[in-house]
Parts: structure tokens; sequence; C-alpha cells
């Protein structure tokens, strides 16, 4: 079993506390950027092609949720 000093080193805890950061201060914006920018930082999509079609995905909800 891992340690909890372990577990604050891995990636995923680094990321979901950053994301836990941003929601406590309300950064929905922010959040979206940050969860596709990590997506895309690990090669989640699949093609530099897709990649950017989710950027352009996100870019229009941000749009119309938040402007």
């Amino acid at each position: 079993m891992a340690t909890e000093t372990q577990i604050r080193k891995r990636k995923s805890y680094i990321m979901f506390k950053k994301i836990a950061q941003m929601i406590k201060q309300g950064k929905q914006e922010e959040i979206l950027k940050f969860v596709h920018k990590s997506i895309d930082d690990r090669n989640g999509y699949g093609s530099e092609t897709n990649s950017i079609y989710a950027e352009q995905s996100l870019n229009m909800v941000i749009d119309e949720e938040f402007k």
C-alpha cells in the first residue's frame, strides 16, 4: 500500500489537488482549461488534430457559458 507521501508525489494527485483548489475559488473557466491541458499533456486525445478539435470545442463552451 502506498504511503500518503508517495501518493502526494503522483501527477494524478497534483492534478486533482489543483482542480479542488480551483473549485473552491470558483474558477470554472480555468478548471476547464486545466483539464484540457492535463489531457493533452498526456497525449489523451491521440493526435494533434483531435487536440485542436477539443480545444476549439472547449473555447466554444467557455464562450457560451461564461462570456
